[in-house]
């Protein structure tokens, strides 16, 4: 799978998703928000995708949205925005690279400890009810 970003048009990012053979399943975030993801299927199996930039990453300073998988959390493609004075300091573009990576390691996280949490009651619930604890 291969996303390729095409441009930015009026507050939407576009891009094109080859090599691909299932719909696409995809979400985009910023700051830990998720973004939805809408897509227009194309002549030989592609896809277009259109995300619309959220307000908050026209301000100042770096800003990321990360496009993944929504089923498997993967990372697909990246955007990096930079407005204001510190636009073109590299430190700051990878400081808000690793801000947005963090986020969806935190939000991995919690889903996977709340998937614990479910299966952890699930099984106290069935050895209760057999008898066993």
């Amino acid at each position: 799978m291969t996303l390729i970003e095409t441009r930015i048009v009026e507050g939407i990012w576009e891009g094109l998703l080859t090599d691909t053979v299932l719909e696409p399943r995809l979400v985009a975030s910023h700051n830990g928000v998720d973004l939805p993801v809408a897509w227009t299927a194309q002549e030989g199996g592609d896809y277009a995708l259109r995300v619309e930039v959220p307000r908050a990453m026209v301000s100042a300073g770096q800003h990321v949205m990360i496009i993944r998988d929504q089923d498997t959390g993967i990372e697909i493609s990246r955007f990096v925005m930079a407005v204001g004075e510190d636009a073109l300091n590299p430190q700051q573009a990878e400081i808000a690279i690793l801000r947005a990576e963090l986020d969806l390691l935190k939000s991995a996280f919690r889903s996977f400890a709340r998937d614990a949490e479910d299966f952890q009651r699930i099984m106290v619930e069935q050895m209760e009810g057999e008898g066993g604890i």
